[in-house]
């Protein structure tokens, strides 16, 4: 008969298992925000590649008179392979996202991936994309993990609905940690995308997602994640970007009764060194409201990423 002992030790361990599996995903979700290179919108990715990288013609004394001149753009531009790479460091006060005892830390983040948006028919893209990334901490590497995320789906744009986007996909996520699986997750997402221009330079957005898990190991971790997203895009100069936004996220647990609200507050600042060059400083800040004991937190992130993007 197993004594009261080991009983607890088991339990220490599942919790630190369960603790460790929350804050790597709590951690991505956070991360994922001021990534250029991460998970970004199909949409934006589209309407993008269908013009040139430059809208307007060099300013010239007579453009008083003449007015604003927009060059003609390309036919054929698009280019629907992406395939990029991206290294950045940040510091964040809350590595485990705890309630309590927070620790410190700070982190590297490499990734690699590729997006492929295949023009199918009419305003309708198909989308595979893929990406590998590792997470090391300075001081605490028991947190240490590598994320595979994957999967496939559909755009469909509506230029007459000032370029809605609505898409469904399957994605495929793995948590790995010491040669070990930790989590992989199978779900179904379905999104909207509606960017707002103010102008030539700048444009707000807003978008919603969800994404439903229906298989998940362990099954603790598996959760549904309701979320919407509002910012503003500013670009004062041919090479430079402003963004800051402000996304809310409902996690609903299934194999509990726990569901948090979760609020994401952050903002950037990118240069194009060239035209597949990027550099950016991102900081946000998150707070978590559980109605789980213990499971409330607060996190600041800050800090740099230079990536390559290269487009076939």
């Amino acid at each position: 008969m197993i004594n009261e002992s080991k009983i607890f030790g088991i339990v220490i361990i599942i919790s630190f298992c369960a603790c460790r599996i929350y804050a790597q995903d709590n951690q991505r979700d956070i991360d994922k925000q001021s990534a250029p290179f991460d998970k970004e919108n199909a949409t934006q990715k589209i309407l993008a590649g269908q013009t040139s990288d430059r809208l307007h013609a060099p300013e010239s004394p007579g453009d008083s008179d003449l007015g604003e001149q927009l060059l003609l753009q390309p036919v054929n531009s698009y280019r629907p392979l992406s395939v990029y790479a991206s290294g950045n460091g940040h510091w964040t006060s809350n590595a485990a996202l705890t309630e309590s005892d927070r620790l410190e830390d700070f982190f590297w983040r490499h990734n690699a991936g590729a997006t492929f948006l295949p023009y199918l028919t009419g305003n309708l893209y198909g989308e595979i994309s893929g990406t590998y990334g590792s997470y090391q901490y300075a001081d605490n590497s028991n947190l240490d993990f590598d994320a595979l995320d994957a999967g496939s789906g559909l755009v469909n744009i509506f230029p007459n609905l000032g370029n809605l986007s609505l898409s469904a996909r399957y994605n495929y996520t793995r948590y790995s940690g010491s040669g070990e699986e930790l989590f992989s997750d199978h779900s179904v997402e379905l999104a909207a995308f509606k960017p707002i221009p103010l102008g030539l330079y700048h444009y707000f957005y807003f978008g919603w997602e969800s994404d439903f898990s229906f298989d998940a190991d362990p099954e603790y971790a598996k959760r549904h994640e309701h979320s919407i997203t509002s910012g503003y895009h500013f670009s004062p100069a041919e090479k430079l970007s402003l963004e800051i936004y402000y996304r809310l996220a409902i996690n609903d647990y299934q194999s509990s009764d726990r569901t948090d609200l979760n609020h994401s507050f952050g903002a950037s600042i990118g240069y194009h060194l060239r035209d597949n060059l990027l550099i950016r400083a991102a900081t946000s800040f998150v707070v978590n409201d559980s109605d789980m004991s213990g499971s409330d937190y607060q996190a600041a992130t800050a800090g740099a990423t230079a990536g390559i993007i290269l487009k076939f």
